[in-house]
């Protein structure tokens, strides 16, 4: 099967996983230069909700089609799962396993390790802090889970004439689904910190699954709705570019802290941030092709972003602090760690997706 590549999209992927480092860059920075750290915490969620956004989209791309066969059946929904689940889980057990053979060398209190095993480290509670990274994981598995069972159990209740509506209607109402659960948080939760609410909220599978649905109903869009999509490229990557301004400026702007409006951050900030990086899709998706010598970097780099993701905080950053010992008040041995953990990541990123994800997506696409 060939792997067949889109630009744009690998260009969205690609830059989502070098936020990713470059926000655990300027995090480092907090003592010796606070003011380049206060954009690490925007960094760091723009591009998680870039992968769940881009990972709702994708799985919507895929499915739909084998969901549309007059011929679909539950076999159909199992292989697709089987394929899913092969890309995903046997890479991240390696790094699992890895994870734990360090935190045992280092005599590290790990907890509940079996949920990791089963993507329930934080499916309703707060992610423990062994291996901290692998938060989003579960929230993209069920993600996947969720959508491919509903699809599955409607279609056999509904026609074939029906199918396209049903799908955009099942999207929406499990998009509607992850809201409520955000209300119920913010019913039943007094947040007024940002850092609980990143512990308790951001971070929690349950109130998350929508930003993944998000993705999914815009590749309805995409498919459904071609000339609409085509049309209105221009106008959304307006919008997301004044969202992106919004996020990083206008809330402080409109003094809107967690602190006076806790129901915009509780049940709406999350979604608008998924809305507004979904607002790029329409003319990333049209992006084909580039130059070579662009286009090959920036796939390499879209390649390895899951192997990068995986190793980049606890195998790579927190070992790179505890080894070089490192003066967080110097600058200069803050730049120098910087430039051993993006370097390290994006090797180990290479050498898990060259040696191990390579075979696996060869096996999947079979």
């Amino acid at each position: 099967m060939t792997d067949y590549r889109i630009f744009g999209l690998d260009l969205y992927r690609a830059a989502a996983i070098l936020l990713l480092l470059l926000a655990n860059v300027l995090n480092s920075f907090q003592i010796a230069h606070p003011g380049m750290a206060q954009f690490a915490p925007i960094l760091g969620l723009v591009s998680l909700e870039i992968f769940f956004v881009l990972c709702g989209f994708l799985l919507g791309n895929s499915f739909y089609g084998i969901f549309m066969a007059e011929n679909f059946a539950a076999a159909d929904a199992i292989r697709f799962v089987k394929r899913k689940l092969l890309r995903i889980v046997p890479l991240y057990v390696l790094v699992l396993l890895a994870n734990i053979g360090i935190a045992y060398l280092m005599d590290y209190e790990i907890g509940k390790v079996w949920s990791f095993f089963f993507f329930l480290q934080n499916f309703s509670q707060p992610i423990p802090a062994f291996f901290p990274e692998s938060w989003g994981l579960p929230v993209i598995v069920f993600g996947v889970l969720m959508l491919v069972l509903l699809m599955t159990s409607l279609s056999r209740i509904f026609t074939q004439k029906q199918k396209p509506m049903v799908f955009l209607m099942a999207t929406i109402g499990l998009i509607l689904v992850f809201l409520w659960t955000k209300w119920l948080y913010h019913s039943q939760h007094e947040t007024n910190e940002i850092t609980n609410w990143d512990v308790t909220l951001k971070t929690v599978a349950i109130y998350r699954f929508d930003s993944v649905f998000i993705g999914t109903l815009f590749s309805w869009i995409f498919m459904q709705r071609s000339a609409i999509w085509e049309k209105a490229k221009w106008a959304l990557l307006f919008v997301g570019l004044a969202g992106i301004a919004f996020l990083a400026f206008g809330i402080s702007i409109l003094q809107l802290p967690i602190e006076t409006h806790p129901m915009f951050w509780n049940i709406f900030y999350l979604p608008l941030t998924s809305l507004i990086l979904a607002c790029f899709l329409p003319l990333l998706s049209g992006w084909q092709t580039a130059p070579a010598f662009l286009q090959r970097p920036v796939s390499l780099m879209s390649r390895m972003a899951y192997g990068i993701y995986l190793v980049h905080f606890s195998i790579v950053l927190l070992l790179a602090e505890y080894l070089l010992k490192v003066d967080f008040g110097n600058p200069s041995a803050v730049i120098l760690m910087s430039a051993v953990y993006v370097c390290c990541s994006i090797l180990f990123g290479w050498l898990l997706h060259h040696f191990v994800e390579k075979r696996l997506l060869a096996q999947a696409q079979r």
